[in-house]
């Protein structure tokens, strides 16, 4: 069996380099895990904000409210070359963003769709009818069938996509990756020109 992979560990540990604050919010890790580390350069370290989010215009439909509401989870994770593309805080939050245990605390304003801390854990505004393209548009980064972030696929290969939801194992998906809905405890990996067999199960924190 190939190993798997997580990218919390090495995201969550630069993250927290040096701060000296606890990870008690964090997922726990598998006991399977095999780190696979972000790729070299600022490509696999796409930034969060988009002009659109820093000043908190409606974004696909979308508003900033102040109040950031309760919110269930999603999970993601992205693969290129076989290299993690980090996923970073801060996506569908308008700055200044104040942070504590590298989580998000406050903010000026929060969309329906989010990032409060860099694990991959999307949260999602109970009734916001939303799905991966959406993320992404606030993101302000591509993603079709032959690309996601700042990586094309070679020629004669496409991205792929795996969807899991609740306690079932994830499975290929075959549509547009950007109609991928954004469920409660929805499991996604987006793989381009990479091999990692993909996880088949996340724990969710507490309370999303």
């Amino acid at each position: 069996m190939p190993p798997r992979h997580i990218v919390i560990a090495l995201i969550v540990a630069s993250a927290l380099a040096g701060c000296g604050s606890s990870t008690s919010k964090v997922a726990p890790l598998p006991p399977d895990y095999v780190p696979v580390g972000p790729g070299p350069g600022r490509a696999f370290r796409p930034p969060a904000s988009t002009a659109a989010v820093r000043a908190g215009r409606p974004v696909a439909g979308l508003r900033c409210s102040p109040a950031r509401g309760p919110r269930y989870g999603a999970h993601l994770e992205i693969f290129a070359r076989d290299h993690v593309v980090a996923i970073p805080t801060g996506i569908g939050i308008r700055p200044p963003l104040r942070l504590s245990e590298a989580r998000v605390q406050h903010a000026r304003c929060y969309y329906p769709v989010m990032t409060a801390d860099p694990t991959g854990v999307i949260e999602i505004r109970p009734g916001a009818r939303v799905t991966l393209g959406t993320l992404f548009e606030l993101w302000g980064q591509p993603l079709s069938r032959r690309a996601v972030a700042g990586f094309r696929a070679p020629p004669g290969r496409a991205l792929t996509a795996y969807v899991g939801t609740g306690a079932v194992g994830v499975r290929r998906w075959r549509g547009n990756p950007r109609a991928i809905p954004l469920r409660r405890h929805t499991r996604i990996v987006l793989e381009l020109a990479s091999a990692i067999p993909p996880h088949t199960t996340y724990d969710f924190p507490p309370g999303l």
